[in-house]
């Protein structure tokens, strides 16, 4: 049996097992689980009979798929990686279907899987992926007299809970990190927050994303082998291992937050600027020291 038919052949059968949701309630929980998650669309079509129930976007740009599966059921362990392997592969198909600027095509697909419950061995197996490419959850249904609702209850397994990564702060993500990392990593938040007292700094897994409203400004990733950042709508790959490494990021971080503030025109031309930016937005972004102070930033603005 060919690689393809055995995948539609999971999808027949994962579908003829599973209940069909109540999408309503469905997009309510993930709103409340996700709340960095954008739905876009629902009941899309994948690779054979397989469909994912709800389709989005997270802050940094990443196509989340939504996956109501059987959780005690194997077939879900490959279920899941087709699906991550249809948004690898129609990347730039989803991305023109989507139509939403937030979505960026380049970055590596999510799946979201959504079972009643699931068996110690399927987490077991999803572990490696959870919290990164994969994030699992329990769908509970609460009824009372004051009406029913569906809550979405994180199944991770134990080694790689990523709802206890979510609930912590910035500063306690940073105060994981090894000395001479958690110097820089300090370095870096200091000067971004001097950036605009209206950007907000909220964690996503093990990154630090910085928005402008609805807009992201900025990612850092916190590796267990080093940092490494990126800045919409390019998404280029940042190494951050020093202080030079510190003021290119806040330079071309500070390059994006620019074009935000002129409209979608200017940030259309900040692509393809790389991790310096272009020689005017770097003498903009970067003052004696690296970073601008309040009193330049609102200059700036104005």
């Amino acid at each position: 049996m060919t690689a393809q038919r055995e995948s539609k052949a999971r999808a027949t059968k994962a579908r003829a097992a599973r209940p069909e949701p109540d999408l309503e309630a469905l997009e309510s929980g993930l709103r409340e689980a996700l709340p960095e998650l954008q739905v876009l669309d629902a009941e899309v079509e994948l690779e054979g009979d397989a469909r994912a129930e709800l389709v989005g976007v997270d802050t940094l740009g990443h196509l989340v798929l939504v996956l109501v599966v059987d959780g005690d059921d194997e077939a879900c362990v490959p279920q899941a990686l087709d699906a991550l392997a249809f948004g690898r592969t129609n990347a730039e198909l989803l991305a023109r279907h989507l139509a939403s600027p937030r979505l960026q095509p380049g970055l590596p697909p999510r799946v979201v899987l959504v079972a009643q419950s699931f068996s110690a061995l399927v987490k077991s197996r999803l572990a490696p992926l959870a919290g990164r490419e994969a994030d699992l959850f329990e769908l509970r249904t609460l009824r009372s007299r004051a009406g029913e609702n569906a809550y979405l209850i994180p199944a991770a397994a134990p080694d790689a809970a990523p709802a206890a990564v979510r609930a912590v702060g910035p500063e306690v993500l940073v105060g994981r990190l090894p000395a001479q990392r958690r110097k820089v990593a300090e370095r870096l938040v200091a000067s971004m927050q001097r950036m605009d007292e209206e950007l907000d700094l909220t964690v996503a897994g093990n990154r630090l994303v910085w928005h402008l409203g609805d807009d992201v400004v900025a990612w850092l990733e916190l590796e267990k082998d080093g940092l490494r950042g990126s800045i919409p709508p390019d998404h280029e790959p940042l190494v951050v291992s020093g202080g030079a490494d510190v003021d290119s990021f806040v330079g071309a971080a500070m390059g994006r937050y620019a074009a935000l503030l002129s409209g979608p025109e200017a940030d259309a031309g900040t692509r393809g600027a790389g991790a310096d930016g272009d020689e005017e937005t770097t003498e903009v972004a970067l003052g004696e020291e690296g970073i601008l102070t309040a009193e330049e930033i609102e200059a700036f603005r104005d």
